[in-house]
């Protein structure tokens, strides 16, 4: 469905889109820079395939941001989302959807919109507090417009749309960051101030010490619970997401030793 005003209709499949793609259960999508490579890698063989393009984008941990234009927007995403699924489930030893389904699109009809747009994926981490400018976020396609990236070699990105709209790289750095730099994403609840998953994650690779969640044993793995819900701001869902168990395995263990 694509959803757009407020209103449920149809989904469009021919046109300018911006994609959304959130995870599962606020899960966190990328763990580490060959989770977003290969994500890359199927992303840019199904735009070849389709006879698509992409404009901007940008990974996150728990969504991504698409700017594409195709003739099959609904079979190019399916194919994407299933090859990825597939790929990341055994790479992680697990099972189930990583992604929340249907994926979310907004056409974007005026040339004018799509830039609007293309800016706001690429301002994405930059409003999250995760840079100090767009340009500094290595996930985004910002460094594909002026400039060289090493993610070129995983996927081609049209940079027409950008430099049709800046004559020069100077303007469009300056555009790009318009948005008054802001704190990381902090959430507030009942037991006070949760961390950004971002945060959560460099807790738990330090923790881990170069080992995987999969390679621990139960008892290891209901310590290294314990070690992350005692450090303040750390939910139960980012447990149990950053070390792929569930939720409520994680509220047991936690109860237990309360």
């Amino acid at each position: 469905m694509d959803r757009g005003g407020g209103k449920v209709q149809i989904r469009l499949q021919s046109g300018c889109f911006h994609v959304i793609l959130n995870s599962n259960f606020q899960n966190i999508i990328f763990s580490d820079d060959i989770e977003r490579i290969q994500f890359l890698i199927i992303l840019h063989k199904y735009l070849k395939k389709y006879n698509s393009k992409i404009y901007a984008f940008c990974l996150m941990h728990t969504h991504i941001h698409l700017l594409i234009e195709t003739s099959q927007l609904s079979r190019l995403m399916q194919c994407v989302l299933h090859d990825y699924s597939y790929w990341y489930n055994r790479r992680n030893r697990q099972k189930g959807s990583i992604f929340r389904r249907p994926f979310i699109s907004y056409t974007k009809y005026s040339p004018q919109s799509q830039l609007d747009t293309a800016l706001y994926i690429l301002r994405n981490p930059y409003v999250q507090g995760l840079c100090s400018h767009p340009r500094n976020y290595h996930w985004s396609s910002y460094n594909f417009y002026y400039g060289t990236t090493r993610l070129e070699k995983y996927i081609e990105v049209d940079p027409s749309l950008i430099r049709n709209a800046f004559s020069n790289s100077c303007d469009f750095y300056r555009t790009a960051a318009i948005i008054p730099q802001q704190p990381s994403k902090i959430y507030n609840n009942s037991r006070g101030k949760f961390l950004s998953d971002d945060q959560v994650l460099i807790f738990t690779k330090e923790l881990l010490d170069g080992k995987s969640p999969q390679s621990l044993n139960p008892h290891q793995i209901e310590e290294l619970i314990l070690q992350l819900r005692n450090i303040p701001g750390v939910s139960i869902r980012q447990i149990s997401s950053v070390l792929y168990v569930s939720q409520n395995y994680v509220r047991r263990v936690t109860a237990a030793h309360s």
